[in-house]
This record gives structure tokens, sequence and C-alpha cells, in this order.
């Protein structure tokens, strides 16, 4: 079955389709339409699935988490300052691990359209010795989720699923054909194993980091094997080598052949672990390797080769998000590229009168915001949470906004200034 859809569709299409019926979220742009699109999915094939909005991030990774070490294939949905929320959580279940499976989709927004920092949830996962997969294409947003639900039921191990704003909302043409017979086959059970789940500091703890630690190693060695090594039949043809995944892969492919670059094109599917022996011997068969990653360096930092080029030589490569101005220039400043950015022209659309974010027509904001300006007069201090009730701005009716959840403390912390 064919279909245009958004990306956040194929991600819930590809969650059913990956057994998975248990779904905890948060609401947060540009993950917000993932849980929703599950439950309609879930109604339209008829199926018998848990999906439940919760009252912050934290709950909803905590619920799916429970889920997963009693054997049930879950899945925990917000967007990267919602981690922020959930990282005590998601850094302790890296060490107890699951039994069934367990995905985290995490949705970045690379530009701050719709947050307060960009933040690369990739580095969350490296920081927290988890794997990660980031799809490409609408395609891979359907299919990846049936990878990472395997790799986390075999590796006993919570595995992120990493997107960002421009593939979560763009719509494409996908094959989304949906096996529903896996939904309800992990029958939910918790077996009691006081030294895996409640184990205590210091002994019983270090022993779950050091097999953490050896984890990691065997995900490295099986990302080489059944993610890599697929693509190498692609390479060795040229002197340069470009090293890309998500987005940056396709804008790099995209100028590749546009401009018959003689250069070699490795896509990543799972930016953490990287298998580092092994990339670093196939960086040095090239005179040149460049690194594009939207976001952090995080593969880049992985790499740490002599002839790998990328964010570390250019710091402000991530800031905002990914162009095809910015990967021509990146292209050009390592030297693989010979010409001058065409893509480095007037365009019309610049012109255009920009239009700030507004309240949504009849938003209950509106009147409370109004009610605040008109009993207080901006004599008062008024601070606000992040969320779409920051558009308070436009009615000059909020001070500052820091996180959420920090109105009610920022006004105490201003009260006692």
């Amino acid at each position: 079955m064919s279909e245009v859809i958004m990306g956040n569709e194929a991600i819930a299409k590809g969650l059913i389709h990956a057994g998975i019926d248990m779904v905890c979220a948060y609401p947060g742009t540009p993950s917000s339409e993932i849980l929703s699109a599950y439950q309609h999915y879930s109604e339209q094939y008829n199926l018998d699935t848990y999906a439940k909005w919760c009252v912050n991030e934290k709950v909803a990774f905590e619920v799916a988490y429970a889920g997963a070490v009693a054997r049930k294939k879950t899945c925990a949905v917000m967007k990267q300052v919602g981690l922020n929320v959930a990282a005590d959580a998601m850094f302790s279940s890296a060490y107890t691990g699951v039994v069934g499976s367990f995905v985290i989709v995490s949705a970045d927004d690379p530009g701050c359209y719709s947050s307060q920092t960009e933040q690369d949830s990739r580095m969350y996962a490296k920081f927290a010795k988890i794997p990660v997969l980031e799809p490409s294409t609408g395609d891979e947003a359907f299919r990846f989720p049936a990878l990472v639900a395997e790799l986390s039921e075999w590796f006993e191990t919570p595995v992120m699923l990493r997107t960002v704003l421009r593939l979560s909302h763009v719509r494409s043409q996908v094959d989304s054909q949906v096996d529903t017979s896996q939904i309800g086959v992990s029958y939910g059970g918790f077996e009691r194993d006081v030294m895996r789940w409640a184990a205590p500091p210091r002994n019983p703890r270090l022993k779950q980091a050091h097999g953490l630690a050896q984890k990691v190693r065997e995900l490295a060695k099986y990302n080489f094997e059944h993610f890599i090594q697929p693509y190498r039949f692609h390479i060795g043809k040229h002197p340069y080598l470009v090293i890309a995944s998500g987005t940056g892969y396709l804008f790099a492919k995209e100028i590749i052949d546009q401009h018959k670059l003689d250069v070699d094109l490795l896509k990543i599917d799972m930016p953490y672990p990287l298998p580092r022996p092994e990339m670093e011997t196939i960086c040095q068969m090239y005179q040149q390797v460049v690194v594009i990653e939207e976001g952090e360096p995080c593969m880049e930092e992985q790499l740490r080769g002599g002839n790998v080029y990328g964010q570390l030589n250019q710091p402000t490569l991530n800031v905002d998000e990914m162009t095809h101005e910015r990967v021509m220039q990146t292209f050009i400043d390592a030297g693989i590229y010979a010409g001058a950015n065409p893509y480095l022209v007037e365009k019309a659309w610049q012109d255009v009168p920009k239009v700030p974010a507004q309240m949504c027509a009849g938003c209950p904001h509106r009147d409370v915001y109004y009610a605040i300006i008109k009993e207080f007069e901006r004599d008062a201090i008024m601070p606000s949470d992040i969320g779409c009730y920051t558009l308070g701005l436009n009615q000059q009716a909020l001070d500052s906004y820091l996180c959420m959840g920090a109105s009610v403390t920022m006004a105490s912390g201003f009260s006692h200034a």
C-alpha cells in the first residue's frame, strides 16, 4: 500500500507494524501527531491497543518503560526538550534494560521553530549509552520502528528513534503496508528479579554499568555488520568520502548527484554507537572525509580521524537547521568541491513579509492574557511556561519563559529577589 502521508503518521503506522501495542506520550511540536495518528490507525484496524497522553514526559516514559519490563512492546513519544524531563528515568533504564522492547521516539527541532533550544537527542542517547536510529525519508520513518523494536528486544535495552522537524512534518509517498498480526502477541507479565529491577548501589549497579559498556561494544559490532556493511559496496571508488545520516544524507546525495561530484557517500542509519576500528579503516582509504549530520557532532566525535572534516572544524554548523547552502558550503570549505556555491543567490521568497506566530482563533489563552493585562496594567512581572501560551508575547502579556512548569517557580524567585 502506497500513500502520501506525514512523517509522523508514517512513524505511527510503523509502530503498529512493529507490533507495539502500548504507547505513551506528551504533546510537543514536532512530535504531537504521532500519538493521535497511532490512536486513529488503531481504531481503523480495530486493534486492542493502549495509547494515552500523560501529564508530562517523565510519566509517559515511566509508564511505557514499566510495560517493557513486563514483556510488552512499548513506546514513549516526546520532543527533544521533553527528553530533559524524562532524563533521570532514561539513564536508569539503560542500566536495568528491558525484557520486552522499548522504543523512545524523540522529535528534534533544529532552528528552534517551536522550542526554547535546538538540542540533539542523539547526544542524550550517546550519554546514556543507548543506541539511536535516524530515518532520512518517509519510507524509513515507517520501516525503522520495527528495526528499533527488534534491536531493543535482542539487546534488552531501550532504543531511541530520532526524527527532526522536516522529516516529522514532510508529506511523501510511503509504502506503508501494515502487518497487524503482530499486535497483541506480547503478553504482559512481570517476573520478580530484585537484583536487576531494584539493584542497590554500589556493587550491583557497577555490575550493570560493566554490562552496559559491553552491550555498547556489541551494538557497535551489530551496527557495522547489519547497517553499515551493506552500504560498503557503493564506496571505495573516489578520493573523497561523505558520511551522512538523517536529513543530512538527503542533502548530501542531492548535491553530489546534481553536480556529479567525484565523491563516495556512506549512509549511517545508527549514528550511535559507531564501530570505531572499522570506521577508521574506511576513513583511511580517503584523502578527505566530510561528516554531514543535523545537530551536534555525534558521529564526528566518534570518528576522530585526522582527515575527518565537520562541525569540529566549523563550530557554527551545529546551529540552525540543515540547508542546501550550508551543506554545499561545507563541501567547498572541505576542499571536495572547487566551484562557487550556486545556492548563495538572492531568493524572491526572502522578500516575503514574515507573519509572527499567532494563537488559534478562539484560543482561551487570549482571554486570560487580556484579563491579566487589564488587571495589572503591566505593573507586575509576568513569567510564563514554554508552550503555545508563549504567544502571549504578541499581546505583550509575558516577560519571561524558561521551561515547562517554570512560571510559578520563577514568580517565586522574582518575588524573593
